[in-house]
């Protein structure tokens, strides 16, 4: 069954630097099997504020996704967001 990663960006702000992230965060997902499915789409907000966009990022099962437990774990450093963009919410 597919794992699923969410990232709420609440101002990304496309620059320079987040143009270079975005061509090289695929290379520390690739080790895992993961893939965007939700990438800066526009969010339809129903209820409440919901300021920014959203980022999913499928893997294919849980024992494979980033994380405790793992071997082939991504340092903070390699997942880094870039200048102009905000961090993910644990």
């Amino acid at each position: 069954m597919p794992a699923f990663a969410l990232a709420h960006l609440y101002a990304p702000q496309i620059n320079e630097d987040v143009l270079t992230y975005i061509e090289r965060i695929q290379a520390t997902l690739d080790p895992f099997g993961g893939r965007f499915r939700v990438h800066g789409a526009e969010v339809e907000v129903k209820e409440g504020d919901w300021p920014g966009t959203v980022v999913i990022v499928e893997f294919p099962d849980l024992e494979r996704a980033p994380g405790p437990g793992t071997t082939r774990r991504p340092t903070r450093r390699s997942l880094r967001c870039a200048p102009g963009t905000s961090r993910a919410r644990r």
